[in-house]
């Protein structure tokens, strides 16, 4: 996905830009399940709540500072820069999916049950 978004800030013709973000959608379709799910499963069950508030809270916070973003680049840099930039700005969000810890299910799943109900209570 970031690859994808990179790629974009650099192009310039509109079928191979369409083609690149269609890519940046589907991806990032394909991590909004995943991510809802894991917030709901990995922290205890008295922060659940707590943690998929913050998951809806982050949509609403990332608009905001697109919207920053946008304001500091578009004039300077055109629309290849804001490109550039939003992408770069949200990349370290993939540390998440590389540090967050397997769900209760698949711990249970692949024979580790005790891991799993600790993780739960």
């Amino acid at each position: 996905m970031t690859v994808s978004g990179i790629l974009s800030s650099f192009n310039h013709g509109y079928w191979f830009f369409f083609v690149l973000r269609l890519f940046i959608g589907i991806f990032q379709g394909f991590g909004l399940g995943p991510a809802v799910v894991l917030s709901g499963e990995i922290p205890p069950m008295k922060y659940r709540a707590l943690a998929l508030s913050g998951n809806s809270l982050a949509y609403g916070v990332g608009v905001f500072i697109t919207g920053g973003i946008a304001y500091f680049t578009l004039e300077s840099y055109g629309w290849e820069g804001f490109v550039l930039a939003t992408t770069l700005a949200f990349s370290p969000s993939i540390l998440f999916l590389a540090l967050a810890d397997e769900s209760p299910r698949y711990r249970h799943q692949k024979g580790n049950a005790s891991s799993a109900e600790k993780s739960i209570k």
